[in-house]
């Protein structure tokens, strides 16, 4: 994970038959699969509009063609 102005890029080690993944996020900690999420990134994913100064926590989930 880095971090640039407003800005975080995730990147991960790829999972084999990922279709793509989902990202898990909030500013808590302990995310969870009831936290924001976005469907289908694909990485390197950079999550923009952040506010610099507060920390993120993420979690990614890889999606097979099953779902």
């Amino acid at each position: 994970m880095v971090g640039g102005d407003g800005t975080v890029t995730l990147a991960w080690s790829a999972v084999s038959g990922a279709y793509s993944y989902n990202i898990y996020t909030n500013t808590t900690g302990s995310v969870t699969a009831g936290d924001e999420v976005i469907l289908n990134a694909t990485m390197p994913y950079v999550h923009i509009n952040r506010t610099n100064g507060v920390t993120y926590y993420y979690r990614v989930a890889a999606v097979n063609s099953a779902g």
